[in-house]
């Protein structure tokens, strides 16, 4: 079943390169992470400080909460500032 994480992370401006610095180290750790479909980051185009990740997952069965990687990404992104979590399941009809 596909389904994906949607972290968004809200920082300064003064912190947009340290964020990008530890997403990079963070991403390849998680990269080879089991059943990851996709990984992907957005920069907001008007707002430089307000990133997105965006994890697509090919599983049996969505995790409700989030994955356990998605969850580690979210605590180690809350020194940058605010870090909201969201999982959604893609509609198929």
């Amino acid at each position: 079943m596909p389904w994906m994480e949607l972290i968004r992370i809200r920082t300064g401006r003064n912190q947009e390169e340290a964020l990008k610095s530890r997403l990079k180290g963070l991403l390849a750790c998680h990269e080879r992470a089991a059943h990851t479909f996709e990984v992907h980051v957005y920069g907001h185009a008007a707002f430089p400080g307000d990133v997105v990740l965006l994890l697509r997952w090919e599983t049996n069965r969505p995790e409700e909460r989030g994955s356990l990687p998605g969850l580690g990404l979210v605590q180690a992104l809350k020194e940058f500032g605010l870090v909201e979590h969201t999982v959604w399941i893609e509609e198929t009809d």
